[in-house]
């Protein structure tokens, strides 16, 4: 609920916003839910309700290839993979991920631009040299309009 609140009120106030990160399955110390990740991603449901506990190896691949957002690849092992459906009046598919164990979008960008989220670490992503760094240059100056 704090991060809805606190996201919303920061973009309201012009703020831009990158999330990198995974989602446990829910517990006693961590309640997870869709109606909770709502509150703060344009999301429509989740494409599995149970993250997958790890993923050996990953593509991440541009949902669309001419967007000029670069290849992603997994360097590590990957913790708690979950898919997401975003809302299609609400946000843009920005990435996909491909392996042998999961497949489908994993980032997405809000439709006005202001909210950048993949649901994976970046640290873990750095398998193609320079692609995160090319991955930061895109968003924040491209889609966020910030200087460098």
């Amino acid at each position: 609920e704090l991060a809805g609140l606190t996201t919303q009120k920061y973009i309201a106030d012009g703020g831009k916003i990158f999330y990198s990160m995974t989602f446990q399955d829910s517990s006693e110390s961590f309640p997870f839910d869709l109606s909770s990740i709502q509150t703060f991603l344009p999301v429509e449901s989740l494409g599995q309700q149970d993250a997958l506990t790890f993923v050996l190896s990953a593509n991440v691949i541009p949902s669309n290839l001419s967007s000029g957002y670069p290849q992603l690849q997994s360097s590590i092992t990957l913790g708690y993979v979950r898919t997401y459906i975003p809302n299609p009046n609400a946000s843009i598919e920005i990435y996909d991920i491909s392996s042998s164990v999961i497949n489908g979008n994993i980032a997405f960008m809000d439709q006005q631009k202001s909210l950048f989220f993949i649901g994976l670490p970046l640290h873990s992503l750095n398998g193609i040299s320079g692609s995160v760094q090319a991955l930061f240059e895109k968003v924040f100056i491209d889609e966020f309009g910030l200087s460098p």
